[in-house]
Formats: C-alpha cells, structure tokens, sequence
C-alpha cells in the first residue's frame, strides 16, 4: 500500500504513526523534500517513546554526482551504508521507519539479497589467512592501498591487515603465521 500526504503535521503524523504501531509490523518510508526535513522528521519519530530506537533509520545519500566519478564525502559514503547495513541486517521486530529526501532516494540502492551476500562478517575465531581474505575483499569490490585513508580499501602486511570498510570505522586484522 502506498499513499501520499502533502503538508502533514506532525501532530497528525504521531497519530498515524501510533495506529501503524499497533497494527501488524511493516516497513514506513518517509520522502522529505530537503535533508533539513528529513533531520526534523528523524528528531521528532525518534522523540516517540513507543518506537524503538533501531527501528529508526535516516537515509542520506551520498551526494554521488552521476557527472562525477568522486564521491563528495567519505563521511557521506560511511553514514549510507551504515545505515544500509542496520536496515538490511536488523532482526528487530516492529514497524520499522526510514526518513529520507527525494535526492537521495533517487541513488542506486543494493538489494537485500545483494547487501547480505556480499557482507562478511569475522569473528576472532574464525580462520582465514590474509591472502584468503584480500583475495575475497577484491571480489567484494575493496581496492588495494598504500593507506587506507577511504572506505573501500585494505592494506595486506602479512601478518595484519588494515581494512576500512564501507560501513564501519577502519579495523586491523591480526593473522596467526
């Protein structure tokens, strides 16, 4: 089901969030016309004692210009798929609430098959080698560096390897030799 509210206040939006609430759980997209919006829409849902918090999710976009093999912000570029992988990985039960402007909308947006098949997720004690690992993060889409100084990319040293992953802080990976 789909429909359109133009100048909705946020009065009536509180009511119609609370009946969804109480209905059967389903995912609530939200389009703002400006981030600025979006923002006062993301305070005031997240102000609303009876939604959880991780059922919350503001998208912004990267501000990725189709003219323009650069992305504008890395802090941009983390944000979005942070954000991408708490909705696609979230077992949280509820209505879930994504707010996000109509820009930003318009980006390419992975599947949730594609997300979860290409996510890895190490644990201390899984087993893996670097080369194994730097070979699996290529094929992900990760660039080899000198420094990982942006997302996307990795540093194999054998016995550590940096990785700044797309949605995530930069890590360091310690190998057994």
């Amino acid at each position: 089901k789909c429909f359109t509210l133009d100048s909705i206040q946020l009065d009536q939006f509180l009511l119609m969030a609370h009946s969804a609430i109480l209905k059967e759980p389903r995912n609530i997209l939200i389009v703002t016309k400006n981030e600025k919006e979006t923002d006062s829409i993301f305070n005031f849902i997240s102000s609303i004692n009876s939604i959880e918090s991780k059922n919350i999710f503001k998208l912004c976009g990267t501000g990725h210009d189709i003219y323009n093999d650069m992305y504008p912000s890395d802090v941009k570029f983390s944000q979005y798929f942070n954000t991408l992988s708490r909705f696609h990985l979230s077992s949280s039960p509820g209505t879930k609430f994504v707010v996000t402007d109509s820009s930003s909308l318009l980006e390419k947006f992975p599947t949730k098959s594609e997300y979860i098949n290409n996510t890895i997720n190490l644990k201390e004690s899984d087993s893996f080698d670097a080369d194994t690992l730097s070979e699996f993060l290529v094929d992900l889409g990760y660039n080899p560096s000198i420094d990982i100084d942006e997302p996307g990319t990795f540093l194999n040293k054998g016995e550590v390897l940096d990785l700044y992953p797309v949605n995530d802080d930069p890590i360091r990976i310690y190998f057994d030799i």
